[in-house]
């Protein structure tokens, strides 16, 4: 919340610092430095700077000074932008941990119908299937889906195990998850949606699908325009997700809601969108981290690309926003997202590769290196025709091309 020229934060935020922010003062912290970046990296005016090299110069012990000035930054960035700048100075464990505490309470997923998900291979078997949706594998994906439909639902009306029910129904509801992805008719998706709901057995925990349901209802309906619809789908998400543990929902609930966010910004076009798309992706990586196999790099692929794309103004069907500044802090924080994309996650699927060519496009762009971002655009629309799912996509990424060729 804002106040003057001032953020008045939140109780909820005072005390997550309060609770974090004494594990983490550490004597050896050099403060000048950290003022001077948060400077020139344009998170505060020169004004502000002056005020915050006050603290430096007090005659106080380092410890203190580092307290006074987080408390300091408190009163003058919101939670998002003081995270962000932490991982920027390399305080990366600090930053994790002030996500996990503010946002445990309120997004750490369930510990009974995940928990079957994730034991009975869900997880693994939606892995498998994103990354051969990703590369095109498939000659026809909505037909394959289907076919992996008519399956699962066929296998349920005879299976008596209830070990193997659950996880029919459980990949039942993954299946449907990406089969509604491949539709933008409000129509088509909901009467899927209900499908998958009005089909779950009552003999077996319906936890994970209703989770599934409910954070599809909310995109659907942000994608029809009806947001009051969408944020009470996405609340009865988090109700539903509260007090449990697995990771295996958190990232589906994360992603969801950070698309919201991206759909939000897209018409809104408000910093406080962009910061809570950027959030919800910081959000999913950080979650990733309780993995340890490939399916932590499969996940932080697909958030890096998406929070890449949220800060040059790309839209998710492909659309570069032109008329919108991209502002130079979120043009490095970008590179710096591809950067960990290409050298730390492994190969990259056709559709992700496909979007960090399009990216390196529009930064170029924004260098003035017309040559270089034609010649990244151009990568990007050769790719576009395995790694997109829709005509219109394929269309925003050939218009770009157009653009930067006739410049």
């Amino acid at each position: 919340m804002i106040m003057g020229d001032r953020t008045v934060i939140s109780l909820r935020d005072w005390k997550v610092f309060n609770k974090v922010i004494p594990k983490y003062i550490k004597n050896n912290m050099n403060i000048e430095q950290a003022v001077d970046l948060l400077y020139l990296r344009g998170y505060i005016t020169k004004e502000k700077k002056q005020i915050l090299e006050t603290i430096c110069c007090s005659e106080v012990r380092n410890k203190d000074k580092n307290r006074k000035l987080l408390i300091e930054l408190l009163t003058t960035l919101d939670f998002n932008d003081i995270v962000r700048f932490l991982r920027d100075i390399g305080q990366n464990s600090f930053a994790n941990e002030l996500q996990m505490e503010r946002y445990s309470r309120g997004i750490i997923i369930p510990s009974h119908g995940s928990d079957i998900a994730v034991r009975y291979g869900t997880f693994t078997y939606y892995n498998n299937l994103k990354i051969q949706m990703d590369n095109n594998i498939f000659h026809d994906r909505i037909i394959e889906l289907v076919r992996r439909s008519a399956f699962l639902k066929g296998s349920l009306t005879i299976e008596t195990n209830p070990t193997k029910r659950q996880r029919l129904v459980d990949r039942y509801a993954v299946v449907t998850y990406q089969k509604v992805a491949q539709y933008r008719d409000r129509e088509d998706r909901v009467k899927m949606l209900q499908e998958m709901k009005d089909s779950l057995p009552t003999d077996v925990d319906g936890t994970f699908t209703n989770i599934i349901y409910l954070c599809k209802m909310a995109v659907t309906e942000m994608h029809a325009g009806n947001e009051e619809l969408a944020k009470e789908y996405t609340s009865e998400a988090f109700k539903l997700c509260d007090g449990c543990q697995q990771t295996f929902v958190k990232v589906f609930l994360c992603h969801d809601l950070q698309f919201v966010s991206r759909i939000l910004h897209s018409s809104s076009h408000t910093d406080r969108h962009l910061k809570d798309t950027i959030s919800g992706g910081d959000l999913g990586l950080l979650f990733m981290q309780e993995e340890q196999d490939d399916s932590a790099k499969i996940w932080n692929r697909v958030f890096l690309s998406e929070n890449a794309m949220g800060l040059l103004k790309i839209r998710s069907n492909f659309k570069v926003i032109l008329e919108e500044t991209v502002d130079e802090n979120d043009i490095r924080h970008a590179e710096m997202l591809l950067e960990h994309l290409v050298t730390k996650q492994g190969p990259l699927e056709i559709r992700r590769e496909m979007i960090y060519f399009l990216c390196q496009a529009r930064i170029s762009e924004l260098r003035a290196d017309l040559d270089e971002a034609k010649d990244y655009a151009l990568k990007a629309k050769i790719l576009a025709e395995e790694g997109v799912h829709f005509e219109n996509d394929k269309t925003n990424i050939a218009d770009y091309y157009d653009y930067l060729c006739g410049k």
